[in-house]
């Protein structure tokens, strides 16, 4: 069986992303990095790989987060003092993290227990000031 390509399809994009991931992975290492597969564009005949390095320095990560949150508060109607708060909405507890200012929900936060990342819209604005319950 021959390994040569003679078009891409979405499962050989897949294949090459998986394998640039795991090649990259040494290096990656070294600079305190994940990496990941991230993706890609293909024609029949060109396949653009994206390949995704991510800071795995959780004090680094909560730096930036905050500083970003720092800069856009007041743009939402917080103040940097409301980083980090905890709030509870249909029956999750989660923790403000920051804004996402290009999107309809600009609200980031994380579920506590699984930290998984969720945008909340505008509304959501009075139960994260203790308006609302």
């Amino acid at each position: 069986m021959s390994n040569k390509v003679t078009e891409f399809t979405p499962a050989m994009c897949r294949t090459l992303n998986a394998e640039i991931a795991a090649a990259t992975a040494t290096i990656a290492a070294k600079y305190g990095l994940s990496v990941m597969p991230g993706g890609g564009s293909y024609e029949p005949l060109k396949f653009t790989a994206k390949t995704v390095f991510q800071v795995t320095d959780t004090d680094a990560i909560a730096a930036r987060e905050k500083a970003d949150f720092n800069a856009w508060c007041e743009a939402f109607g917080l103040t940097p003092a409301d980083y980090g708060k905890v709030f509870r909405h249909q029956g999750w507890d989660y923790r403000l993290t920051g804004f996402a200012t290009n999107r309809a929900r600009p609200f980031l936060a994380t579920r506590l227990g699984s930290h998984a990342k969720v945008a909340f819209a505008i509304s959501i604005l009075p139960i994260i000031k203790g308006i609302a319950a």
